[in-house]
């Protein structure tokens, strides 16, 4: 039989695609469009769940406890106040909360950036000086082993009752695990790939640019986080000692009023600033640490498989 004879089969043969073929091609050619991959949202959704997952029930399970502590125990409310006192205590309060936790939170926000500032040029300096190195980093560690809520009196005395003061001890607390991770992160580069990167005729700032920088960053970033913390504990030790504004001024009002709720609720506002600050940092270093992007492609990987 000829192709002229049936051309009922030939229009047949031709609309229907072959077993096993390129099944792509088959719909661009009858007009339908491919198969979409996997939606990237949803791969970030399992990401984001499985990273929060673990903390919120750990979260839950202390709050449970807490409460049926508080009930077996019969324990008063000034002494230890159960989850729904305080959450009470801070839906009834919270403008006033939130105006005090303003006021150490630009505190914080300043300590911390005055030593992320200072921090990072200063472990630089030391990895690039050996003289600084040496000059420095005893002062370092004399200054990190004197307790910072012994030198918040001396900066009242000197700068008065105003922000300086709770700034500057914020920044005196953090500055010290940014200066060590720094100076350890670019003191960790290969020194055969510097040699391979001068031998290849590399300027000292494309070589920093392009194998230093990236291999300190995970060290950096693990010291900002920690400051991250530090800047918290800095800012209301200065608050402590003299204020008369922000969280640290609330808590010691509720204190001495043995307002155990209202001093909880302070402590929580202070936990969620912290978490904030933090969570901000561990922002950053997925953004632009290379390293930190690699964990991320791989932790898709293994969410997809």
């Amino acid at each position: 039989m000829t192709a002229t004879e049936d051309p009922a089969r030939q229009s047949t043969e031709q609309s229907t695609p072959a077993i096993g073929g390129d099944s792509s091609g088959a719909a661009r050619r009858s007009g339908m469009a491919p198969q979409a991959p996997a939606p990237r949202r949803r791969t970030a959704f399992r990401t984001l769940r499985r990273a929060l997952a673990p903390p919120l029930l750990t979260l839950l399970a202390m709050l449970v406890v807490w409460q049926l502590a508080v009930w077996v125990f019969e324990m008063p409310s000034y002494l230890v106040p159960s989850p729904g006192e305080v959450a009470v205590t801070i839906g009834e309060r919270w403008p006033l909360i939130l105006d005090h936790a303003g006021v150490t939170g630009l505190e914080i926000v300043l300590g911390f950036g005055l030593a992320v500032v200072v921090g990072v040029s200063l472990g630089v300096l030391m990895v690039v000086s050996s003289f600084v190195d040496k000059a420095m980093y005893p002062l370092l560690v004399t200054m990190q082993a004197v307790p910072k809520i012994a030198i918040a009196p001396i900066l009242v005395i000197w700068f008065g009752f105003g922000p300086t003061p709770k700034v500057l001890t914020a920044f005196l607390v953090a500055v010290f695990p940014i200066v060590v991770n720094t100076a350890m992160g670019f003191k960790q580069t290969p020194v055969e790939m510097i040699h391979l990167s001068r031998s290849m005729g590399a300027s000292a700032y494309k070589t920093f640019a392009t194998f230093r920088l990236p291999t300190a960053l995970p060290s950096i970033f693990t010291g900002l986080k920690v400051a991250a913390a530090l800047s918290v504990v800095g800012a209301v030790s200065g608050e402590f000692v003299a204020a008369n504004e922000g969280l640290g001024y609330l808590l010691l009002t509720a204190s001495s009023t043995i307002d155990s709720a209202g001093v909880f609720a302070g402590v929580m506002a202070l936990a969620v600033q912290g978490m904030l600050l933090y969570g901000a940092v561990e922002l950053l270093e997925r953004l632009f640490s290379p390293m930190s992007r690699r964990a991320r492609r791989l932790e898709a990987t293994v969410a997809t498989a």
